[in-house]
């Protein structure tokens, strides 16, 4: 059994220089994205114990210089009991990064990788509620404060976030702040000028583009252990 009055570190890191097999537009080059002299890198570090946890993401894609790479952090406090309150227990209080999913990922879900179902097994499990976020994840992300409170009926979840975004801006006003955009768009490598670099078509930048600001909640009631 994992003693949870000690506090634990770990860090991990890779580092490779695989070439691309996908490229986000089908006209693209592979070998345009791929750039053996700036490989992936990817570490990430955690420091944890019953109550705390605190951690750190750093992602670098394959031919991504190191200023639009993903960073992540979070502190969390979790698994505080608040008897005193309805019996309520804190299950997670996090500021920095951190993931909300609700409805089986139906009513809500952060996440840059779309998947319908999740079975539960190995690493395919869904994290559901309030979570604190160190994945790879680097534009459908919340980063602010995340609050989620329960007891043997009812769950609350409680989240407010500001991050950037990728996004093309519309050529309609002189000034970038002023402009619409189109649509938010997930990068791989992250090119403030897409692919080719060309300002005939891309006016403005796509890296960090946008801010948006992102907040909710989500109340959930369990009479009977299976039913929500």
């Amino acid at each position: 059994d994992v003693d949870n009055s000690n506090t634990y570190f770990r860090f991990s890191c890779i580092v490779s220089n695989s070439p691309l097999t996908s490229t986000p537009d089908d006209d693209a080059s592979i070998v345009q994205l791929y750039n053996p002299e700036i490989p992936q890198v990817l570490s990430k570090w955690i420091v944890s114990n019953k109550y705390i946890s605190s951690g750190y993401l750093f992602n670098r894609n394959v031919g991504e210089v190191s200023e639009n790479s993903t960073q992540k952090f979070y502190l969390s406090f979790k698994k505080i009991n608040l008897k005193s309150f309805f019996n309520f227990q804190l299950d997670k209080l996090v500021f920095g990064n951190f993931t909300a999913s609700f409805g089986q990922g139906v009513v809500f879900e952060s996440s840059d990788f779309f998947s319908p179902r999740r079975t539960g097994y190995q690493w395919t499990k869904r994290a559901e509620g309030i979570h604190s976020d160190i994945s790879r994840s680097s534009q459908y992300v919340l980063r602010g404060l995340g609050l989620q409170l329960s007891n043997d009926f009812v769950r609350g979840s409680f989240f407010i976030s500001k991050q950037p975004r990728d996004a093309i801006i519309n050529n309609d006003k002189t000034d970038s702040t002023e402009a619409s955009f189109s649509s938010l768009i997930v990068m791989q490598p992250r090119r403030p000028y897409g692919i080719y670099s060309d300002t005939t078509k891309i006016f403005n930048k796509l890296t960090d583009s946008v801010n948006e600001i992102t907040w909710g909640a989500n109340i959930r009631y369990t009479p009977i252990t299976g039913y929500n």
